[in-house]
């Protein structure tokens, strides 16, 4: 279902306020009746017109959802729980983030589920206040929006520095334990792929394993795409820093070589998750091609399995 976000009217107050007292009881049941009996003339006869206030609607224009931007800080932003977990709130929060330059909010502490989505999104807690800007005794953590996304590299490689064989081979490769993966999945949201990759992943079977991210993929030669995957064409510069200004986790740059080596030079990879398997392939394609100057590297953490493998995490210093 296709959704539009639009200045409020002033006739739109009726149907906000439904949803704020809706959405709060559904969500803040840390307040009591008499808070919400007290709060509700506030939103209404001053809070509103204090922000400049967006709803999301269906194609009927009915109003789902709102959100009120003051000073770059979201103050308010309502879903109607009975759409709830259908991508409104993320709709209303992108738009605040993206055409409003929003990067901040003061969340309830005791709203664990709001607290989560702004965490999901890319906010991190700067702050916490004991009590609410009331005075009332409902502590309130300041979140902001300012860490951008990083990029993470994350592949396994021979010891000779080599991701696949000669004909394309990735048996090599161990599959008899998670070696990290289950952790470094927990904190991507994204993936960047090649067009050789998107068709290598789509020919095998359940996509090879893959967990379901958003998937990015970049082509000069493709015209579209016949799945729910994002095309990147042209400038990949300016594509892949606005994806890394919008909210949400690191994005996993899955390959192939050919984008690894334009995101290189690019200084768009931040970081780099090497598995590195004990053998030596000799011939096949190496991981770094056509780096045309030296990058230092930062040691985060190592770890050295029993099979072998050497699982290493650097930050490119730069």
């Amino acid at each position: 279902m296709n959704h539009l976000i639009r200045k409020a009217r002033p006739t739109d107050y009726h149907a906000i306020l439904d949803i704020w007292e809706a959405s709060v009881r559904a969500t803040h049941h840390f307040l009591s009746e008499a808070d919400i009996i007290y709060f509700r003339p506030l939103i209404r006869d001053e809070y509103l017109d204090l922000v400049d206030l967006f709803v999301i609607t269906d194609p009927e224009e009915t109003i789902l959802g709102f959100t009120g931007i003051a000073a770059n800080k979201i103050e308010m932003l309502f879903v109607d729980p009975q759409v709830m977990a259908k991508g409104l709130g993320k709709a209303l929060l992108l738009f605040a983030v993206n055409e409003q330059h929003a990067n901040s909010v003061d969340v309830n502490e005791q709203n664990e589920r709001a607290v989560a989505f702004y965490k999901h999104m890319g906010f991190v807690i700067t702050g916490r206040s004991e009590k609410d800007g009331l005075g009332k005794p409902y502590p309130l953590l300041h979140m902001s929006f300012g860490n951008q996304r990083k990029v993470i590299l994350g592949l396994a490689v021979s010891l000779d520095g080599l991701i696949e064989g000669p004909n394309g081979e990735y048996d090599w490769c161990f599959t008899d334990q998670d070696y990290g993966l289950k952790d470094f999945f927990d904190r991507v949201d994204a993936v960047f792929i090649g067009r050789l990759t998107y068709d290598l992943v789509k020919s095998m079977p359940d996509a090879g394993g893959m967990p379901k991210l958003k998937q990015y993929v970049f082509s000069n030669t493709l015209e579209s795409l016949d799945d729910e995957s994002i095309l990147i064409s042209g400038n990949i510069e300016a594509e892949v820093k606005n994806i890394l200004r919008q909210p949400g986790k690191d994005i996993w740059l899955y390959g192939g070589a050919s984008l690894t080596s334009s995101l290189m030079q690019l200084g768009l990879v931040h970081e780099l998750w090497l598995s590195v398997h004990p053998i030596l392939l000799g011939k096949g394609k190496p991981l770094f091609q056509g780096l045309s100057e030296r990058i230092k590297l930062d040691l985060l953490d190592s770890h050295t399995y029993e099979t072998g493998l050497v699982s290493l995490r650097y930050s490119i210093n730069r």
